[in-house]
């Protein structure tokens, strides 16, 4: 915590100051973007991405993590937002480190580029770096967990084909026959590995359903994220029901 607590105030007290000076006024964005970047240093996870000299020498991977970065950050739901964003805005544009409008990319290379970061789970490997390397083996007292629903703009993938119906034998069953009932998948969690309980998760855009702090169910078409925060509001954990797809 201390490391942070050092590091936060070297991008307030010298590099936000500096950067203004050469960029102008930041905003608030900007300002959250800049102390992002500097904290999980995306110059640990470029070399996943190196060019390794076959082919067309692609486009710079640093800038394209940078805006990866950014795009949550700005709240920016498309890519060709995104690059809209980048496009129109100067300080972005520098800041994500193309000095010049003709350098960006076009919009086929963000969204190859954007692909290959989620197949290697580059969110993943920064949030396990950055929880290994700040928290390490620290205890905490609290730990809390809840979901959080994610729309979709993909149809869901919920089949309307209907299950054959299994006649059921009316009245009480007779004397020593039992009435088996299929278990469901959360009671069956218990007797089965983390591994084996992921993989057992629906993937795929769905209808989801959760209780809000009042009480009052709300419904989406989307994917679910559940997370585990510690003292502090800071998360360690996410497990989602996200499908990758370019």
């Amino acid at each position: 915590m201390e490391f942070l607590s050092v590091l936060f105030n070297s991008i307030q007290n010298w590099l936000l100051p500096e950067l203004e000076q050469e960029l102008g006024e930041l905003t608030s964005r900007q300002m959250e973007f800049i102390r992002t970047v500097e904290l999980i240093n995306p110059l640990e996870f470029i070399d996943k991405y190196d060019w390794v000299g076959i082919g067309r020498k692609p486009s710079d991977r640093l800038c394209l993590i940078k805006a990866f970065i950014a795009k949550p950050i700005f709240k920016l739901t498309q890519t060709v937002t995104l690059i809209d964003a980048v496009n129109s805005s100067p300080a972005l544009r520098r800041l994500c480190g193309w000095e010049s409008r003709n350098d960006i990319p076009s919009e086929s290379t963000f969204s190859r580029a954007f692909s290959v970061f989620a197949e290697t789970e580059l969110p993943q490997r920064i949030h396990d770096s950055m929880v290994s390397k700040n928290l390490g083996d620290k205890l905490f007292g609290h730990r809390s967990t809840d979901a959080t629903s994610v729309k979709g703009r993909e149809k869901s993938c919920r089949k309307n084909a209907q299950k054959p119906k299994v006649k059921k034998r009316r009245g009480r069953p007779k004397k020593g026959e039992e009435q088996k009932k299929e278990p469901r998948r959360l009671e069956l969690q218990g007797t089965k590995t983390l591994e084996k309980n992921l993989n057992d998760l629906p993937k795929g855009c769905d209808w989801g359903c959760k209780k809000d702090s009042n009480g009052k169910k709300l419904s989406w078409r989307g994917y679910k994220l559940h997370i585990d925060c510690v003292d502090g509001d800071i998360p360690v954990s996410a497990i989602s029901n996200f499908r990758l797809s370019a």
